[in-house]
């Protein structure tokens, strides 16, 4: 995390759990509080709110991530295999070591897709980051090297892909008899197979299409 104090991150990991368990609209302060051992007034010292919480943890999120996919999306010297894989990589590291984040998003895109749809749109970061991406994808598509789509099916697809693991972790444990390196030889199987399929997805010369 950035520069946090150590009673926030205790504050942002209870949050967490809270809004897992419960979703954003039914979590409750005083359920963070209790999960994070500490006081409601505590609590209120560092979020007034549990919205402004969430947004903290989003930010969080982005903060991680963002800045190492606007140097990749940034080096001209590398192909657009390169930074797309590279893409991948940073997402998966981060996944990895936060295995949480799918579950957490996806249950509060269903309890509540329009919070996360504004603060996306309004964020800097983000639109910055998507800024430089859609600008990559044009260049490539102008340049005949991947297919035109739209970039919604593709944020569709590469989620869909690189959540389902985490999304599904209980089953998979289950399926590989919680073996540890069963299921770490699933998790880098899975990672090259994303990799093939939205390559082959964005090619040019893939489902019919052509390059003229």
């Amino acid at each position: 995390m950035s520069q946090l104090k150590e009673p926030e991150v205790k504050i942002i990991e209870a949050a967490k759990q809270v809004f897992l368990e419960k979703g954003l609209e039914k979590a409750k302060m005083r359920d963070i509080a209790d999960t994070a051992g500490i006081s409601r007034t505590a609590l209120n010292y560092y979020y007034r709110t549990k919205e402004n919480l969430f947004y903290k943890i989003i930010e969080e999120i982005l903060e991680d991530i963002i800045p190492h996919f606007e140097s990749l999306l940034s080096k001209d010297t590398l192909s657009f295999q390169e930074r797309f894989l590279d893409i991948i990589d940073v997402y998966a590291d981060f996944l990895s070591r936060n295995n949480v984040v799918p579950r957490f998003i996806l249950m509060e895109i269903q309890r509540n897709p329009q919070t996360l749809f504004d603060f996306v749109n309004t964020n800097p970061k983000v639109k910055k980051y998507l800024q430089l991406l859609r600008t990559m994808l044009k260049h490539e598509e102008e340049n005949k090297n991947i297919k035109q789509l739209p970039i919604e099916e593709l944020f569709i697809l590469f989620y869909g892909l690189l959540f389902v693991p985490y999304l599904m972790d209980p089953f998979i444990k289950e399926f590989f008899l919680n073996e540890k390196s069963k299921i770490e030889a699933y998790h880098r199987n899975h990672l090259e197979n994303m990799k093939q399929v939205l390559l082959l997805f964005l090619s040019a010369k893939s489902m019919g299409q052509t390059v003229n």
